[in-house]
Protein backbone atom coordinates (compact mmCIF):
# COMPACT_ATOMS: atom_id res chain seq x y z
CA UNK A 1 0.00 0.00 0.00
CA UNK A 2 2.78 2.23 0.84
CA UNK A 3 4.53 1.66 -2.65
CA UNK A 4 1.01 2.43 -4.66
CA UNK A 5 -0.09 5.46 -2.12
CA UNK A 6 3.86 6.62 -3.10
CA UNK A 7 3.21 5.79 -7.04
CA UNK A 8 0.05 8.06 -6.51
CA UNK A 9 1.59 10.64 -5.37
CA UNK A 10 3.79 11.01 -8.03
CA UNK A 11 1.33 10.94 -10.88
CA UNK A 12 -0.94 12.97 -9.66
CA UNK A 13 1.71 15.41 -8.80
CA UNK A 14 0.60 15.40 -5.11
CA UNK A 15 4.33 14.78 -4.58
CA UNK A 16 5.93 18.13 -4.79
CA UNK A 17 3.32 18.94 -2.27
CA UNK A 18 4.83 16.63 0.13
CA UNK A 19 7.98 18.23 -0.41
CA UNK A 20 7.08 21.52 0.14
CA UNK A 21 4.88 20.26 3.27
CA UNK A 22 8.09 18.99 4.09
CA UNK A 23 10.22 22.22 3.80
CA UNK A 24 7.13 24.11 6.32
CA UNK A 25 8.11 21.56 8.85
CA UNK A 26 11.65 22.16 8.67
CA UNK A 27 10.89 26.30 8.53
CA UNK A 28 8.80 25.85 11.46
CA UNK A 29 11.67 23.94 13.81
CA UNK A 30 14.04 26.89 12.39
CA UNK A 31 11.90 29.16 13.05
CA UNK A 32 11.16 28.13 16.77
CA UNK A 33 15.11 27.79 17.46
CA UNK A 34 15.80 31.06 15.91
CA UNK A 35 13.23 32.48 18.66
CA UNK A 36 14.70 30.70 21.50
CA UNK A 37 18.17 32.27 20.76
CA UNK A 38 16.48 35.56 20.15
CA UNK A 39 14.86 35.21 23.76
CA UNK A 40 18.89 34.45 25.44
CA UNK A 41 19.80 37.31 23.17
CA UNK A 42 16.91 39.85 24.49
CA UNK A 43 17.96 38.34 28.05
CA UNK A 44 21.58 39.20 27.62
CA UNK A 45 20.97 42.54 26.28
CA UNK A 46 18.45 43.41 29.56
CA UNK A 47 21.19 42.33 31.68
CA UNK A 48 23.89 44.57 30.39
CA UNK A 49 21.63 47.62 30.11
CA UNK A 50 20.42 46.65 33.97
CA UNK A 51 24.18 46.38 34.86
CA UNK A 52 25.41 49.41 33.60
CA UNK A 53 22.19 51.27 34.94
CA UNK A 54 23.20 50.10 38.12
CA UNK A 55 26.64 51.59 37.53
CA UNK A 56 25.46 54.90 36.27
CA UNK A 57 22.96 55.11 39.57
CA UNK A 58 26.28 54.87 41.72
CA UNK A 59 28.06 57.20 40.08
CA UNK A 60 25.51 59.59 39.98
CA UNK A 61 24.99 58.63 43.85
CA UNK A 62 28.89 59.06 44.60
CA UNK A 63 29.17 62.45 42.64
CA UNK A 64 26.05 63.72 45.00
CA UNK A 65 28.64 63.10 48.04
CA UNK A 66 32.13 64.17 45.68
CA UNK A 67 32.81 66.57 48.63
CA UNK A 68 32.70 63.86 51.33
CA UNK A 69 34.45 61.10 49.76
CA UNK A 70 36.44 58.89 51.80
CA UNK A 71 39.26 56.90 50.03
CA UNK A 72 37.17 53.46 49.33
CA UNK A 73 34.42 55.75 47.68
CA UNK A 74 37.25 57.25 45.85
CA UNK A 75 38.70 53.66 44.82
CA UNK A 76 34.68 53.17 43.98
CA UNK A 77 34.27 55.70 41.95
CA UNK A 78 37.25 54.78 39.64
CA UNK A 79 36.48 51.46 39.40
CA UNK A 80 33.20 52.47 38.54
CA UNK A 81 34.49 54.89 36.22
CA UNK A 82 36.60 52.38 34.65
CA UNK A 83 33.97 49.76 34.13
CA UNK A 84 31.48 51.96 32.78
CA UNK A 85 33.53 51.74 29.36
CA UNK A 86 33.38 48.12 29.35
CA UNK A 87 30.16 47.85 30.04
CA UNK A 88 28.70 50.54 27.36
CA UNK A 89 30.51 48.63 24.73
CA UNK A 90 28.82 45.84 26.22
CA UNK A 91 25.68 46.40 26.27
CA UNK A 92 26.02 48.41 22.59
CA UNK A 93 27.03 44.30 21.46
CA UNK A 94 24.32 42.85 23.26
CA UNK A 95 22.28 45.69 21.64
CA UNK A 96 23.27 44.81 18.12
CA UNK A 97 23.35 40.55 18.48
CA UNK A 98 19.34 41.00 19.63
CA UNK A 99 19.05 43.72 16.55
CA UNK A 100 20.52 40.85 14.37
CA UNK A 101 18.85 38.21 15.97
CA UNK A 102 15.48 40.05 15.59
CA UNK A 103 15.94 40.44 12.08
CA UNK A 104 17.31 36.77 11.40
CA UNK A 105 14.04 35.60 12.97
CA UNK A 106 11.52 37.67 10.55
CA UNK A 107 13.47 36.80 7.46
CA UNK A 108 12.77 33.15 8.84
CA UNK A 109 9.37 34.30 9.76
CA UNK A 110 9.07 35.42 6.22
CA UNK A 111 10.37 32.52 4.15
CA UNK A 112 7.80 30.20 6.10
CA UNK A 113 5.18 32.62 5.19
CA UNK A 114 5.84 32.62 1.72
CA UNK A 115 6.40 28.66 1.94
CA UNK A 116 2.76 28.02 3.32
CA UNK A 117 1.11 30.50 1.01
CA UNK A 118 3.37 28.34 -1.96
CA UNK A 119 2.08 24.81 -0.36
CA UNK A 120 -1.54 26.16 -0.07
CA UNK A 121 -1.23 27.69 -3.77
CA UNK A 122 -0.38 24.13 -4.95
CA UNK A 123 -2.71 22.40 -2.81
CA UNK A 124 -5.79 24.60 -4.69
CA UNK A 125 -4.34 23.82 -8.35
CA UNK A 126 -3.74 19.88 -7.52
CA UNK A 127 -7.70 19.97 -5.87
CA UNK A 128 -8.57 21.50 -8.97
CA UNK A 129 -6.78 19.43 -11.11
CA UNK A 130 -7.80 16.22 -9.51
CA UNK A 131 -11.46 17.51 -9.10
CA UNK A 132 -11.41 18.19 -13.02
CA UNK A 133 -10.22 14.56 -13.34
CA UNK A 134 -12.88 13.55 -11.45
CA UNK A 135 -15.68 15.41 -13.48
CA UNK A 136 -14.23 13.80 -16.64
CA UNK A 137 -13.98 10.62 -15.17
CA UNK A 138 -18.05 10.79 -14.55
CA UNK A 139 -18.55 12.06 -17.58
CA UNK A 140 -16.82 8.80 -18.89
CA UNK A 141 -18.58 6.82 -16.74
CA UNK A 142 -21.66 8.03 -17.88
CA UNK A 143 -21.08 7.75 -21.36
CA UNK A 144 -20.12 4.24 -20.75
CA UNK A 145 -23.45 3.52 -19.17
CA UNK A 146 -25.49 5.22 -21.94
CA UNK A 147 -23.44 3.10 -24.70
CA UNK A 148 -24.10 -0.40 -22.80
CA UNK A 149 -27.31 0.58 -22.46
CA UNK A 150 -27.80 1.00 -26.13
CA UNK A 151 -26.00 -2.03 -26.95
CA UNK A 152 -28.05 -3.83 -24.62
CA UNK A 153 -30.99 -2.37 -26.70
CA UNK A 154 -29.73 -3.15 -30.46
CA UNK A 155 -28.31 -6.49 -29.46
CA UNK A 156 -29.43 -8.27 -26.28
CA UNK A 157 -33.42 -7.44 -26.53
CA UNK A 158 -33.35 -8.52 -30.19
CA UNK A 159 -31.61 -11.85 -29.43
CA UNK A 160 -33.74 -12.20 -26.04
CA UNK A 161 -37.27 -11.60 -28.15
CA UNK A 162 -35.99 -13.99 -30.69
CA UNK A 163 -35.23 -16.56 -27.91
CA UNK A 164 -38.62 -15.83 -26.36
CA UNK A 165 -40.29 -16.38 -29.78
CA UNK A 166 -38.58 -19.52 -30.33
CA UNK A 167 -39.75 -20.64 -26.83
CA UNK A 168 -42.93 -20.09 -27.31
CA UNK A 169 -43.24 -21.15 -30.71
CA UNK A 170 -41.70 -24.80 -29.29
CA UNK A 171 -44.33 -24.37 -26.67
CA UNK A 172 -47.07 -23.84 -28.96
CA UNK A 173 -45.58 -27.11 -31.16
CA UNK A 174 -45.58 -29.17 -28.13
CA UNK A 175 -48.88 -27.90 -27.47
CA UNK A 176 -50.45 -28.73 -30.81
CA UNK A 177 -48.93 -32.39 -30.71
CA UNK A 178 -50.58 -33.01 -27.24
CA UNK A 179 -53.85 -31.60 -28.89
CA UNK A 180 -53.89 -33.61 -32.09
CA UNK A 181 -52.58 -36.90 -29.60
CA UNK A 182 -55.76 -36.32 -27.17
CA UNK A 183 -58.24 -35.85 -30.27
CA UNK A 184 -56.79 -39.19 -31.71
CA UNK A 185 -56.97 -40.97 -28.75
CA UNK A 186 -60.58 -39.64 -28.40
CA UNK A 187 -61.76 -40.59 -31.64
CA UNK A 188 -60.31 -44.16 -31.38
CA UNK A 189 -62.51 -44.14 -28.46
CA UNK A 190 -65.59 -43.44 -29.55
CA UNK A 191 -64.62 -45.63 -32.73
CA UNK A 192 -64.28 -48.67 -30.37
CA UNK A 193 -67.00 -47.40 -28.49
CA UNK A 194 -69.36 -47.74 -31.67
CA UNK A 195 -68.38 -51.04 -33.23
CA UNK A 196 -68.72 -52.11 -30.04
CA UNK A 197 -72.85 -50.95 -30.22
CA UNK A 198 -72.90 -52.15 -33.97
CA UNK A 199 -71.68 -55.73 -33.14
CA UNK A 200 -74.62 -56.07 -30.13
CA UNK A 201 -77.06 -55.02 -32.63
CA UNK A 202 -76.01 -57.40 -35.51
CA UNK A 203 -76.34 -60.10 -32.59
CA UNK A 204 -79.96 -59.07 -31.97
Amino acid sequence: FSRLGARWNTLSGYEEIEKLKDTVSKLERRLEGLREELQQKRQAYLAAVSERSSSQRQLSDLLSRKSTWSEEELATYTRLLHSEHSQARAEKEAEREYELAEEIVQKSFDMLMSAIAQRYHEEHIWSDRIRNVSTWGSVGIAILNVVVFTMAIFLVEPFKRKKLALMLEHRLVEGEAQNAERLAGAIASIEKQMKGMQNAVEQL
